[in-house]
């Protein structure tokens, strides 16, 4: 469900679950179909065919990210931890609590669950990375670098992978390689939000205001509520000298995520 909106959702959609005799691949079937629904923005139609599926761990896992996508993070939290004690795969369920945590902007909370989801799954590549992620927001650089290493060890072609790999460079002000890392994501996934604004940030150390304008633009394009784009297009307009629309944008900012 995590890679529903780096498929052809139109094609997902002609996916016909009556058309298999298993019942749980029936309701597999349908839950890919209702996070189709969701991504296209029907949710009308999403939401009515999650309430004629038994309940099951899968059906609150899509549930949640339903409230999770909606802002409602406590119900989203509430769904999951009343479904992980019934899950065979309570590792995904970790890192989703881990992911609510991370934005209410909790980040130790959401390190403790991110290791627990790599303790009970430790080939996943995912905990890691935002394990790195988030140390690399807490400045902890040498602990970040290890995380990575042990992710590449995992799979150093991921996107992902290379996504972290140029923020933790970034960050380190390694910014030839990082920008070599971060367009090769860009390319294999031009919606891959995360290296977009990475992108605009290399170009803001890099003194190039403009550039790194275009790129927050086109985060913000994909990803209307996405805050952190915007603090960091107010930065950016801030160094071209555009006071008002700096001011503009950091209030979008703080509409969308007054607690952070």
């Amino acid at each position: 469900f995590q890679n529903i909106a780096n498929s052809s959702k139109e094609c997902l959609l002609g996916i016909n679950p009556e058309r298999m005799s298993n019942s749980s691949f029936k309701d597999w079937a349908t839950l890919i179909i209702v996070e189709t629904n969701f991504a296209l923005g029907d949710v009308d139609s999403g939401l009515a065919l999650l309430s004629q599926l038994p309940q099951s761990s899968a059906k609150s896992f899509v549930e949640a990210k339903y409230h999770f996508s909606n802002g409602k993070y406590d119900e989203a939290a509430n769904i999951i931890e009343t479904a992980k004690q019934t899950s065979t795969n309570i590792a995904y369920f970790e890192a989703f609590l881990g992911e609510i945590e991370i934005a209410k902007s909790n980040l130790n909370a959401a390190k403790a669950y991110f290791s627990k989801a790599n303790e009970l799954l430790p080939k996943w590549q995912m905990p890691l990375i935002r394990l790195a992620e988030i140390e690399i927001s807490l400045g902890k650089y040498d602990a970040a670098k290890q995380l990575i290493v042990d992710a590449a060890d995992l799979d150093a072609e991921s996107s992902e992978f290379l996504a972290v790999d140029a923020q933790y460079l970034s960050y380190r002000y390694q910014l030839d390689e990082a920008r070599k890392q971060s367009q090769l994501v860009v390319d294999a996934n031009p919606n891959q939000i995360e290296m977009l604004v990475a992108l605009g940030i290399l170009e803001l150390k890099a003194g190039n205001s403009e550039l790194a304008i275009d790129y927050f633009t086109r985060a913000t394009s994909i990803e209307r509520n996405y805050a952190k784009a915007y603090v960091f297009m107010a930065v950016a307009h801030l160094h071209a000298n555009e006071i008002e629309q700096a001011l503009i944008q950091l209030q979008r900012a703080i509409d969308l995520d007054p607690n952070n």
